[in-house]
């Protein structure tokens, strides 16, 4: 026992010297050491940490999942690696549980707030890239800096346009010959670099086959590896554009027949 006693105090005393956080608690979770880093992590000295649990400590850790995983590695004597948010630092560590030969456990808080940032990163980009392709009204990502070079369609983008993916990324809308009318290009251009953004901005646009359709389009600055594009998204108007030009012209023939009526019973009369 006494050799032991030294085999573990040794390697707590190795443990006092390294960056990561490591505590060691006995059978009833008190702390009996506690090294550099973790002291900085608990914002507590060693002199007040020691004889305390984890729970005196750290109130906010009660009845949650790191203490459910303390007790099962006690309990079980295995090891057990939870994820915990500490909040005065706004730091996430995984806190790893070890049970040691002397009946307590040694804990390592290893900081993994750079890979939860990672996780919640991707996780946004799967969100985001779902929602993009799914959305029923054409979207694009362009590189502004080089003449609307396309960067991402949708789905929706595809179908309206007649173009494939494959046949817009790394081209530009001047080369597709999307815009029907080059000085919208220009006044969206213009729109993005001076105003920032745009809203429902009327465009006709150039379809693969020939026809021109009319949208909608509103735009949103991004950032993408130190470049500036937008996100642009359209709505077809086009049958809309169509309904009122009719309606216009209804309205001008009865306009022309009731001035023609009018002018025929001035001459009867």
């Amino acid at each position: 026992m006494p050799r032991m006693q030294a085999v573990l105090q040794g390697s707590l005393i190795i443990l006092d010297t390294i960056p990561e956080a490591y505590v060691h608690v006995g059978s009833e979770f008190r702390f009996t050491f506690v090294n550099h880093a973790a002291e900085q992590l608990f914002g507590t000295s060693v002199a007040e940490l020691l004889g305390k649990t984890l729970w005196d400590v750290y109130p906010a850790s009660a009845g949650t999942s790191l203490e459910a995983g303390f007790r099962r590695a006690m309990a079980e004597r295995i090891t057990v690696t939870v994820d915990n948010y500490h909040q005065s630092g706004r730091q996430w560590y995984a806190a790893t549980a070890m049970p040691d030969s002397s009946g307590g456990l040694v804990v390592r808080f290893a900081d993994n707030t750079d890979h939860k940032l990672e996780d919640a990163l991707r996780r946004s980009e799967e969100k985001f890239s779902k929602a993009f392709q799914s959305s029923p009204v054409p979207m694009c990502i362009v590189d502004v800096d080089r003449n609307g070079y396309f960067l991402e369609i949708n789905d929706a983008f595809e179908c309206i346009t007649g173009y494939q993916r494959d046949e817009a990324i790394g081209r530009t809308s001047t080369e597709l010959g999307l815009y029907y009318d080059s000085r919208d290009l220009e006044e969206s251009r213009r729109r993005i670099l001076n105003e920032g953004r745009y809203r429902n901005l009327e465009i006709r646009f150039r379809k693969k086959n020939g026809d021109v359709i009319v949208g909608l389009v509103s735009a949103e600055p991004i950032e993408i590896n130190g470049s500036l594009c937008a996100i642009a998204v359209a709505v077809d108007v086009t049958e809309q554009r169509r309904a009122e030009q009719a309606l216009r012209e209804s309205e001008e023939l009865y306009r022309c027949l009731f001035e023609v009526e009018s002018d025929a019973l001035v001459l009867v009369d």
